[in-house]
């Protein structure tokens, strides 16, 4: 997970996460950021960085699921615009 950190790879996770139109890779990506953020507090400090207008700005622990599941769920609705 520290790789995501260091390649800054989370932005583009998230990019994929709430505008890709195809939804298996929605899920992937959703995934890759509920495995890299868990426990991770550099993954999720770049997460919270990264998320569109609307999602929680203030720092989270990354310890507490509440926190992640609470973001993750958001980025599962987030809604797609389908003619992208």
């Amino acid at each position: 997970m520290q790789q995501l950190v260091l390649l800054n790879a989370i932005p583009d996770l998230v990019t994929v996460a709430t505008t890709d139109s195809d939804p298996a890779a929605r899920k992937k990506a959703i995934y890759a950021l509920s495995s890299a953020t868990r426990n991770y507090q550099p993954a999720m400090n770049e997460l919270l960085k990264s998320l569109p207008e609307g999602y929680p700005t203030d720092k989270k622990d990354a310890s507490n699921m509440d926190d992640v599941d609470a973001i993750l769920d958001k980025l599962r609705a987030h809604p797609v615009d389908a003619s992208a």
